[in-house]
């Protein structure tokens, strides 16, 4: 029964296939309102129910959404704890460390998912809103579920659709199956399967007979049709009110090839007090396109102390021949021009937008053609440290609507953006300082080839042909 409500746990007809479903990897969701929480939590507490000594984590990206989400969760569908007959207690909590034991010795932990858990053996995790979630630790996850006792040791996930990993990993390429299963809107419930261990059931708010009367179609007409189709059907490829739209992992995620020498390259650093930092390498090759080509962030706050970002800076300095001035600092970091040399971004109003501004010129291929087509001149190195981290990041990152008794305005949501703000500081930085910033390689090759022809003597003294 459930704390709040007095209710009993009934899983909707996809949380009843979700459950039942043996998949190793497995993704439930794809909408508002569809219990994706609810079927998570419980399903945490009948694995640790079903299999003594069983220990399992559930994450999220950061405690706040944490105990506001699945972990508060499965503490509301336990019910009080009270002493057995053998005079063990029916289950401990532990508040402070985020964890839960049960009378059989099974244990749940809550952890943050922004660096990778290690030095554990699982027999099942749980991930909730994976789309905020790393890359890197999901597959940290993948390599703890190795609990030997465990006959299944899932690996088990929600998510609002958004681009990214979660969409890489299990919806794109996937197969559909029709399981004859009627939802309660009268539908087939219809699952995908990607490989042999990868499952995807999508749940709509339709399927939550617990939501409110009249909730579903309030929403319909009350939502902007970007939130509806992404929020209410289940679309992957919308992303509300991205920065960041065009953005292509098939056109600007790609790698760098051996022949395109990287001439100039500047450094960004954002610096946060309580969200990581992060520091990034954008360079220019000699035909005037731009790479993301490396990048370092913080695992934590704590970890991004000012010894560490030079150390990081004076790294990639070296590796990529960047001089001083051409490293582009938060304005956070005042005083570093005048200690280190660097330069210090403009913290003045609108700024931020003019960075923005200049990262979608090159994302949209207007600083230069090649042909009749119009091609990007900014690419993020697939095989360049933290790039693909950084692309995700950028994927996901959003506007959100400000209004003051004034004005209405889109600003950026500082949060999760560490990364993009190194990477757009540098970009700021090549574009301002490099020579031959808006050219495509067309026009690139027919200066070069203009300085190198050779000078013939007039009556006034040398000119070029």
């Amino acid at each position: 029964m459930h704390r709040v409500d007095d209710q009993p746990y009934i899983p909707s007809i996809p949380g009843l296939y979700f459950s039942k479903s043996m998949a190793r990897e497995k993704l439930f969701g794809g909408s508002v309102g569809g219990s994706k929480t609810t079927t998570l939590a419980c399903e945490c507490i009948a694995l640790s129910v079903k299999w003594d000594n069983n220990r399992g984590f559930v994450g999220e990206r950061d405690f706040d959404d944490l105990r506001r989400g699945l972990w508060n969760e499965i503490l509301a569908w336990l019910p009080e704890s009270s002493a057995l007959v053998d005079g063990h207690d029916l289950y401990q909590v532990n508040r402070s460390e985020h964890w839960l034991r049960f009378w059989n010795g099974s244990e749940i932990h809550a952890i943050e998912l922004k660096d990778e858990p290690r030095n554990v053996n699982l027999g099942w995790a749980a991930i909730d809103q994976a789309e905020r979630v790393p890359y890197s630790s999901l597959n940290w996850m993948r390599t703890r579920l190795r609990l030997p006792h465990i006959e299944y040791r899932p690996l088990m996930l929600s998510a609002n659709p958004e681009p990214g990993w979660v969409k890489d990993e299990f919806i794109t390429g996937s197969t559909p199956e029709r399981t004859g299963i009627l939802r309660r809107n009268e539908e087939e419930l219809v699952v995908f399967h990607k490989g042999a261990s990868k499952l995807f059931v999508p749940a709509f708010p339709e399927d939550n007979e617990h939501l409110p009367r009249g909730y579903i179609e309030s929403l319909y007409s009350s939502l902007p049709e970007e939130m509806i189709a992404r929020l209410l059907r289940g679309d992957w490829d919308v992303v509300a009110n991205a920065v960041y739209s065009m953005l292509d992992r098939s056109v600007h995620l790609k790698e760098r090839e051996p022949d395109r020498r990287i001439v100039r390259a500047a450094i960004g650093v954002d610096y946060g007090e309580v969200h990581p930092s992060a520091v990034y390498v954008v360079g220019l090759d000699q035909f005037g396109y731009s790479w993301v080509c490396e990048g370092w962030a913080a695992p934590t706050p704590e970890q991004d102390d000012f010894d560490n970002l030079l150390s990081v800076i004076a790294r990639l300095r070296g590796v990529y021949g960047v001089s001083k001035p051409m490293v582009r600092c938060d304005p956070m970091l005042k005083g570093w021009d005048k200690q280190h040399g660097f330069s210090l971004a403009s913290g003045a109003p609108g700024s931020r937008k003019k960075r923005i501004e200049t990262v979608i010129a090159l994302l949209n291929g207007k600083v230069g053609r090649i042909g009749s087509s119009r091609v990007p001149s900014l690419y993020f190195d697939a095989n360049g440290e933290g790039v693909v981290e950084a692309f995700e990041q950028a994927m996901v990152y959003r506007w959100e609507h400000r209004e003051t008794d004034y004005v209405i305005e889109r600003v950026p949501v500082r949060k999760d953006d560490d990364r993009v703000a190194a990477i757009e500081y540098a970009v700021e930085a090549l574009q301002t300082t490099a020579e031959y910033p808006y050219m495509g390689r067309d026009e690139q090759v027919e200066r070069e080839t203009r300085r190198r022809r050779p000078q013939q003597p007039t009556q006034v003294g040398y000119r070029r042909n």
